[in-house]
């Protein structure tokens, strides 16, 4: 019981991102059950918050021997990859989530983020459209759809997303740049 209250406030602290403080608590938790894939995952999460990125990318690797077949494993070790620059690993482990959860709409932003950065604006379209299919309110693919049509030159279109995009959260600091 008081492992489970220690996990849930380590996943708490970690929406209201404060790192720290939820490194902390999931490093409380593996010290009773280090072998524990929900706690690594976190902590996994933390270091990235953290900007400890290398040491996110050892632990997703590590839940990957663990379990190579876990969509929310693959998705992580894809943002790892994406945090530290390796972009075509990035893509290969996103769309490995994918074929697991093809529902997986995150993945779906994180890859159109990745084509967008690489100037493939079609790609990057293509992948927020996909992920807006799933969550017409997901806010990383209203984004970069956006983003995209604007470098597409669609700018009708533009305007629309954008002002759906600004609909759905406006208080997102990506859409008002």
């Amino acid at each position: 019981m008081e492992l489970d209250r220690a996990l849930f406030k380590a996943e708490h602290l970690l929406k209201q991102q404060r790192y720290d403080e939820a490194y902390q608590e999931v490093n409380r938790y593996l010290a009773l059950d280090p072998h524990s894939i929900p706690a690594l995952m976190i902590l996994t999460q933390a270091y990235l918050g953290l900007n400890k990125d290398e040491n996110a990318d050892e632990i997703a690797s590590q839940l990957l021997r663990k379990d190579p077949s876990d969509a929310d494993i693959l998705f992580l070790k894809g943002v790892t990859q994406a945090q530290l620059g390796e972009r075509k690993s990035a893509l290969k482990f996103l769309n490995s989530a994918l074929a697991f959860d093809p529902l997986k709409t995150q993945a779906y932003g994180l890859i159109a983020s990745i084509y967008f950065k690489d100037a493939d604006f079609e790609n990057s379209l293509e992948a927020a459209d996909t992920g807006l299919r799933i969550d017409p309110h997901d806010e990383l693919c209203l984004n970069y759809r956006s983003m995209a049509l604007l470098k597409l030159d669609r700018k009708e279109e533009h305007l629309d997303a954008d002002h759906q995009a600004l609909k759905s959260n406006p208080m997102n600091p990506l859409t008002h740049a």
